[in-house]
């Protein structure tokens, strides 16, 4: 297979952002779960350290490694990477279909049409994804211009009962519509019916008819389409696009007259009201959609911005505290509900709110933190301790409940406490500049019966400000104070300045600069 070393080596990476799902689809749904270790580096974005991780595996000899250090590499966007990826698992996995099959997509997806058929020309027709390879097999003929070839494998696919898949079906669509024959529209709607059909064939198939001038007929395929895949944002996205023009518009709208108790036209409808604010008619259509089923996080928060547009305040609160009853996960439900509350001097009611969720059985560290931060901004100490209690009781979160603790001690003017509470800690996380930097603050300026330590918070401030990523203003302002407290005011000063120019909005910042300069 020496002709694989040099075209893998000028893959074309433009896949599109969703990689890993897409791959799951065209490689093989054969390809198994993610490495603990490699999933977390790829929720960070770190795709080349996941390629690292994965290589391990694959010299080792697994070929879900050998698989996932293929895509890792291409989402790296590091060509030289895939193709060693590509190489090790070739010459590992002793001979695994999947492998195969994802060498033949890398090298169609590299302009290698030839060799991504030749390769998979003897797949296993009983192997894990034989559906996939046969639509890899066909496309890579078409796409090197064989129509005639590609086609008898078709008819000879079909002929012989072999099992065939949504892309199969629509990729017979394509070509028939590329012949311009009448069949095309039908090929392509058999995909929907397919086991492995997905909101991207749907999302295709409304192009495709709005292209052939069906609009009405597109419209109702996306709204279809975003019915059953309602997580596939091109579908939904696809189908906002097009209603954004006359004709569209009107299918959506006769859609909604006729069939009033369909939710996702009531949603898509009010989506477009709302982009071009038209706050009070978008509310109706979103709250029929909420009412109909569409049961989701984002048509609560986008419905209660409707109504807080229209100056509807009661009804966005209510929309928002009905939608964290139902959807309490989602974060971005209880942030909006929170910030409604600050807006509307209703953050007791919130807490409430958190409060029964908590007693549920909610134990989510975002719940906590808004909840400890509106406690506060109420000035309900008392509250904010338990809250900062709950914290500490959460898995990986003990040093940052402790954080929470100190400074609600410290406020209640128990001193001593709150220093026991920054000791512990310190002990848990001894290079975290936040700690170091607070509890150094709080050595400053102690609450309670504890005595002022100032030569203890120098040291630590230096070591939140060396410890700290970038230059972080609070820091520089902490350390500042230590030093003017020791009689170092030349270096207060520097620093004092090097913090009001990171952050001159600070007034606090500003007004410590003014009094050192007047030496004060």
């Amino acid at each position: 297979m020496s002709w694989l070393l040099p075209l893998v080596g000028v893959v074309h990476v433009a896949f599109g952002a969703n990689l890993l799902e897409e791959t799951r689809g065209v490689v093989g749904r054969g390809i198994g779960e993610v490495d603990p270790l490699a999933e977390q580096l790829v929720d960070e974005g770190r795709w080349d350290e996941a390629t690292v991780v994965w290589k391990q595996g694959a010299l080792a000899g697994s070929v879900e490694s050998g698989l996932w250090a293929i895509v890792s590499a291409l989402r790296a966007e590091n060509e030289d990477a895939a193709q060693e990826a590509t190489i090790i698992a070739l010459e590992t996995s002793g001979g695994d279909p999947r492998v195969l099959l994802a060498a033949a997509w890398l090298l169609n997806e590299a302009g290698a049409h030839k060799e991504a058929y030749r390769l998979l020309k003897k797949y296993p027709i009983d192997a894990p994804d034989a559906e996939g390879a046969l639509v890899l097999r066909l496309r890579a003929l078409m796409l090197d211009q064989r129509v005639r070839k590609s086609l008898r494998l078709r008819r000879k696919a079909l002929r012989d009962g072999q099992r065939v898949d949504a892309w199969f079906w629509f990729e017979l669509g394509l070509e028939d519509s590329w012949r311009n024959k009448p069949e095309a529209t039908a090929h392509m709607r058999r995909a929907l019916s397919a086991r492995n059909v997905s909101g991207l064939h749907y999302h295709l198939l409304m192009l495709h008819l709005a292209e052939q001038g069906e609009i009405a007929e597109a419209v109702e395929v996306g709204v279809q389409g975003m019915a059953r895949f309602p997580d596939e944002p091109a579908v939904g996205f696809g189908l906002i696009g097009l209603c954004q023009e006359p004709e569209a518009r009107a299918a959506l709208e006769a859609i909604v007259i006729d069939q009033p108790n369909r939710p996702i036209p009531h949603a898509v409808l009010g989506t477009l009201l709302f982009a071009e604010e038209q706050s009070a008619q978008a509310a109706v259509h979103l709250q029929a959609a909420v009412d109909n089923g569409e049961d989701r996080p984002s048509m609560y928060r986008m419905l209660a911005e409707a109504h807080v547009a229209s100056d509807h305040q009661q009804a966005a609160w209510t929309t928002l505290s009905g939608g964290v009853g139902k959807h309490p996960d989602d974060l971005r439900l209880w942030r909006d509900l929170f910030a409604l509350g600050q807006e509307q001097q209703r953050l007791g009611d919130a807490l409430r709110l958190s409060e029964a969720a908590w007693t549920r059985g909610l134990r989510h560290a975002f719940l906590v933190d808004i909840s400890y931060q509106a406690a506060n901004d109420l000035d309900d100490l008392d509250v904010a301790l338990t809250w900062s209690d709950r914290s500490v009781g959460l898995d990986g979160r003990r040093w940052q409940g402790l954080l929470q603790r100190a400074l609600t001690l410290s406020r209640l003017g128990r001193g001593q406490e709150a220093l026991a509470a920054y000791e512990e800690a310190l002990q848990l996380e001894p290079e975290e500049p936040q700690l170091l930097n607070n509890l150094a603050w709080f050595l400053l300026e102690p609450s309670g019966d504890v005595t002022p330590d100032p030569d203890r918070a120098l040291h630590l401030a230096e070591e939140a400000v060396a410890n700290a990523e970038a230059p972080v203003p609070a820091y520089l302002d902490t350390l500042a104070r230590a030093l003017w407290e020791l009689g170092d005011q030349d270096r207060a000063r520097e620093l004092q300045r090097q913090a009001a120019e990171l952050d001159p909005a600070n007034e606090h910042i500003r007004n410590t600069l003014q009094r050192y300069e007047t030496n004060e």
